[in-house]
């Protein structure tokens, strides 16, 4: 499936989930995550663009994702092919992963807050540990790019608000 979404930096969680209620969206609960990325050794994956991840939620479950650059590109939001599976057993899989010669390259945790509206997916990402100093962020997906215009709207922001970033970039961003 393809993935459109977008980033919007330094949000204000509280008026965000004030206004996503106020319009009829639902909050979805909150969760901690833990995104740990692989690659090869010699970084084959991101030098295409490509990236492998192992999700752990809430210390337990989790999915396998694999993303890709869509065929289609957009100066507005990120663009992706995501094929995803939940897995059972996180640690097994970590284990697979490096049996296979892939290599963890890069480990997240953060506290998400995830709310939905109209059949999108709206949340508030919040980095902890070693990323905590990056402030609160909001990604919006939808299936079209306008319906991610309609929700920045509601939400107070403007186009020129939405980044079309991964969270690699956002990182990169907060540099110390």
């Amino acid at each position: 499936m393809t993935e459109i979404e977008i980033k919007i930096l330094e949000v204000n969680k509280a008026a965000i989930h004030n206004a996503i209620l106020k319009y009829g969206g639902t909050y979805q609960g909150e969760t901690q995550l833990v995104d740990r990325f692989y690659d090869f050794p010699a970084r084959s994956l991101s030098g295409e663009k490509k990236l492998i991840r192992l999700r752990q939620m809430d210390g337990q479950k989790g999915q396998l994702t694999f993303k890709q650059p869509a065929k289609a590109s957009s100066a507005f939001a990120k663009l992706m092919q995501e094929q995803e599976s939940e897995v059972s057993n996180p640690q097994e899989i970590h284990l697979i992963l490096l049996g296979i010669g892939l290599i963890l390259v890069k480990e997240n945790r953060k506290t998400r807050t995830e709310f939905s509206y109209q059949g999108a997916s709206i949340v508030i990402d919040d980095l902890q540990g070693t990323n905590q100093h990056v402030p609160p962020y909001l990604e919006i997906e939808a299936k079209t790019e306008e319906e991610i215009r309609q929700i920045t709207q509601l939400l107070g922001y403007t186009s020129e608000d939405c980044l079309n970033w991964n969270t690699r970039q956002v990182l990169e961003h907060y540099q110390k």
